[in-house]
């Protein structure tokens, strides 16, 4: 989780760059793309550690962006403050945290749909949280690996030259292909395998960013002209 850090815009340049496409009409499409790949990727190296403190109301409180892991919710009320799921079968708890989930069963909680939800009769304003998620800063801005850069330019590439093969001969799809084959692989043997509970939030968390990818076609999200 130490690698540097680069932005989903400067990927979204470098093919750009590749691809020789001036203005930003399809930005929105490339930005998807790009998070997509990463998605494809699917390692831990695009996750640090972060807290927050989330304000309360109507017992629920909206969780941050690209949340992968929730170490644990509190309560800011005395020692034995921390909050767990009713299920333990949450994806995104890591349950294993848990010192002593005995002391947690005065106050519960859910976790569902990008909202932690809270007893009713909670007479708390805000709680904190400690999870591990993607690099995001104030603007909103995803920053991903700058090690997965030429893996993710190379699927923008691919998926941009698909998507307009009407403009691109089938040498240079193929050749696109290729090479994110060849960089992702990279990627993947580089960086550590995660295992199938770690796939399954590492989708969600990913999930949470893109726009529904079934039946979507890139005119339908990309900006009139």
């Amino acid at each position: 989780m130490n690698d540097v850090k680069i932005t989903v815009d400067q990927v979204v340049a470098s093919a750009k760059l590749q691809l020789r496409i001036q203005g930003t009409s399809d930005d929105v499409y490339l930005r998807m793309l790009a998070m997509e790949g990463e998605k494809e990727i699917a390692t831990k190296q695009t996750l640090i550690k972060k807290t927050a403190i989330l304000p309360i109301s109507s017992s629920r409180s909206t969780l941050p962006l690209g949340i992968y892991e929730i170490n644990w919710i509190r309560y800011e009320n005395g020692v034995d403050d921390y909050v767990y799921p009713h299920s333990g079968d949450n994806p995104f708890f890591d349950v294993d945290n848990r010192t002593d989930p005995s002391n947690s069963a005065k106050l519960t909680i859910d976790v569902n749909g990008g909202y932690v939800f809270h007893q009713t009769d909670l007479e708390y304003t805000t709680c904190r949280i400690s999870y591990i998620g993607l690099d995001v800063d104030d603007y909103g801005e995803v920053k991903i690996p700058e090690s997965h850069e030429r893996a993710l330019r190379n699927y923008l590439c691919y998926q941009y030259t698909l998507a307009e093969s009407d403009k691109y001969n089938q040498y240079v799809i193929e050749s696109y292909k290729r090479d994110w084959i060849a960089n992702y692989n990279k990627v993947r043997g580089r960086d550590a395998k995660p295992g199938m509970q770690e796939l399954r939030r590492l989708s969600l968390m990913w999930n949470s960013l893109l726009p529904g990818r079934a039946g979507i076609q890139r005119y339908d999200i990309k900006p009139k002209q």
